[in-house]
């Protein structure tokens, strides 16, 4: 066996405890809007991908190279100041225009993976995958709407757990909404700049 077979095989063992433990740490920094939550969120992302190798499944491989890519802009956009999230709130219309994107594009990837067989709940799985690629890309960016994708993503992976009879994944995932829950109430309280204006909640 190669180093590259081996070393995922291996980390692929215990991939899903490490990931949970790491995302956590990422969803808590998150809240308290520290940067190093960043390094956190590639390093799940990461150990995401290696699973997705070990597994051969090239399109979770793909998606988690985008996590970590967001992650990188994240880390940039944050770690540059050292000070966290610059809190800031979309406008109705680009609320709108998102959550119509958001709709289209789990509906087309939902009709490519329910077509070829790829996934059980296919547009489900879908909606909830695109919801979390909205939460890290609107974490990065410092909107405090990042919190309602995460909510969506969340509430979606509940009710698939629930229906598949996995009640320790299911909690898992209710304890991630209530986390999101909390996030929409911390950064609601730490105020939004003025348009056009940045600001730091954290000094």
């Amino acid at each position: 066996m190669t180093v590259y077979q081996w070393l995922p095989a291996v980390l692929a063992l215990h991939w899903e405890w490490l990931a949970t433990l790491l995302a956590l740490a990422f969803i808590l920094l998150a809240l308290g809007q520290y940067w190093l939550c960043w390094v956190f969120a590639m390093v799940v992302a990461m150990v995401h991908a290696l699973g997705a190798l070990a597994q051969e499944s090239w399109l979770l491989l793909a998606l988690n190279l985008a996590y970590v890519l967001i992650a990188g802009s994240g880390l940039w956009r944050w770690g540059s100041i050292r000070r966290g999230a610059r809190v800031r709130q979309l406008t109705v219309s680009s609320n709108i225009y998102l959550g119509a994107l958001l709709l289209a594009m789990s509906l087309v990837s939902g009709f490519w993976a329910d077509y070829y067989g790829l996934a059980v709940h296919a547009y489900a799985e879908a909606f909830m995958l695109w919801s979390m690629l909205a939460f890290l890309a609107l974490l990065a960016g410092g909107y405090r709407e990042c919190w309602l994708a995460l909510l969506l993503s969340e509430g979606v992976a509940v009710a698939l757990a629930l229906e598949a009879g996995e009640q320790h994944s299911a909690s898992l995932h209710c304890f991630y909404l209530s986390l999101a829950l909390a996030g929409t109430g911390i950064w609601a309280r730490a105020g939004v700049a003025a348009p056009g204006v940045e600001r730091s909640s954290r000094s």
